[in-house]
């Protein structure tokens, strides 16, 4: 059961500073959805998501001063604003070995051809003599 202080009994300096702070995230979070829908960044999408857990921090902070500022700030954008932190994919570890084997073997060095005898005739039949 939450309460929420009334609006006249508010500390307005702590209150505008966490409405500019979370305005200032929010904005951040719009630019970097733009961004990483063009580059598919995994840094973006790891930023965002920092910024996200930040956002959710100090709405949290805020909803306890003024919940009707943290529905303001919302609206329209839940989506983006309120979405859990993304979980990483991982890879099995057999697949990981499995690519750096691959890896390996394509960058293993050649093994140089057998030198020729100076009685080589390129003729197909020298596997015969």
């Amino acid at each position: 059961m939450s309460q929420t202080i009334p609006s006249e009994s508010l500390n307005t300096p702590q209150r505008d500073d966490l409405i500019a702070r979370l305005t200032a995230i929010r904005e951040r979070l719009f630019w970097l959805a733009a961004c990483w829908a063009t580059t598919l960044s995994p840094d973006i999408a790891w930023e965002a998501d920092r910024y996200r857990k930040l956002f959710h921090d100090l709405a949290d902070e805020l909803c306890k001063l003024d919940a009707d500022a943290v529905d303001a700030l919302i609206v329209g954008h839940e989506a983006l604003l309120l979405a859990e932190p993304t979980s990483k994919p991982t890879i099995p570890l057999a697949a990981q070995r499995w690519h750096e084997l691959a890896g390996e073997v394509r960058s293993a060095p050649a093994v140089p051809p057998k030198p020729k005898r100076d009685d080589y005739v390129p003729d197909g039949l020298q596997s015969f003599v």
